[in-house]
């Protein structure tokens, strides 16, 4: 067999060589069907900084039921929930995928809604045009990292950057990751 043949049997093989793809991590209650308690844990959930007006919503949701995270504006913190998700594979790349509506909000429209890995903020938004309009308007919203460990805490924070936004989410879940073409020389080699 001549060496252009192999060189291009080699490069054949390394384009299909892959590994499967692990089944995605799981978010706990991601749509939130279970109720979720203020400043607690329970519904698979922690939450914390929750006022009277925040919380779990039965009748709100995209379909209901969702969560509200509130705390009056206060500056010093963020109302949050969050929690630990098992599953990852080092070096793979994940998406969480999710909805968000504006609940009230106070001031010039912020950056004010965000998503957290591991207390690291990953994604920054603020309300969209169809949210200040009126009306609790749920849009998705998606943002994709890099898992560094087999766990992550996935955290959802409003409030943030000082403002007084309050914002619903709902139908928090991730995508099975793709499939990452891997050179497995065992594979190549039986080729020659």
């Amino acid at each position: 067999m001549s060496h252009g043949i192999r060189f291009a049997l080699f490069l054949s093989a390394l384009a299909l060589v892959e590994s499967p793809a692990g089944a995605a991590p799981v978010i706990a209650n991601g749509g939130f069907d279970d109720e979720v308690p203020r400043n607690v844990e329970g519904g698979g959930w922690n939450s914390e900084h929750i006022d009277g007006i925040g919380g779990w919503y039965s009748w709100q949701g995209a379909p209901a039921p969702s969560f509200r995270l509130n705390e009056a504006g206060s500056p010093s913190s963020d109302p949050r929930i969050w929690q630990t998700v098992d599953g990852f594979e080092i070096g793979q790349a994940y998406t969480l995928y999710g909805d968000y509506a504006l609940g009230v909000a106070y001031g010039a429209p912020a950056n004010s809604f965000e998503v957290r890995v591991d207390g690291v903020t990953v994604l920054s938004l603020g309300p969209t045009t169809a949210q200040q309009q009126g009306g609790t308007v749920f849009e998705p919203f998606q943002v994709t990292f890099i898992a560094t460990a087999t766990s992550h805490v996935i955290e959802i924070a409003a409030e943030c950057n000082g403002s007084d936004h309050d914002y619903f989410v709902d139908n928090l879940s991730f995508v099975e990751p793709t499939a990452t073409a891997r050179s497995s020389w065992g594979a190549v080699k039986s080729l020659f």
